[in-house]
């Protein structure tokens, strides 16, 4: 859900992703998730750095994953353009 919110808007909206949950326990989780704050001294720019270089290496890694198994040239061409794309990902909160 997240990445699927990253491909397209490039920006992550917490209550969409939090919506589709029903179950009052997984909501709190995931708002939880959302609501973490890092509390290591880290600049607002520190934790966006942070946050990108996960976002990305999770993401990289589902793309590799992808490429390796995919047996359609097309898709493995779109995953490698995908790839290219994730590597200069950032995430710049407001």
């Amino acid at each position: 859900m997240l990445f699927e919110q990253l491909d397209k808007e490039e920006k992550i909206n917490p209550a969409a992703i939090l919506s589709r949950f029903t179950d009052a326990e997984e909501q709190k989780e995931i708002a939880a998730i959302f609501n973490t704050h890092l509390k290591y001294g880290l600049s607002s720019e520190d934790e966006d750095k942070a946050l990108s270089d996960v976002v990305r290496k999770v993401k990289l890694a589902s793309i590799e994953d992808e490429m390796v198994h995919t047996s359609d040239i097309m898709r493995w061409q779109e995953l490698l353009s995908l790839k290219n794309k994730m590597q200069k990902f950032s995430i710049n909160r407001v």
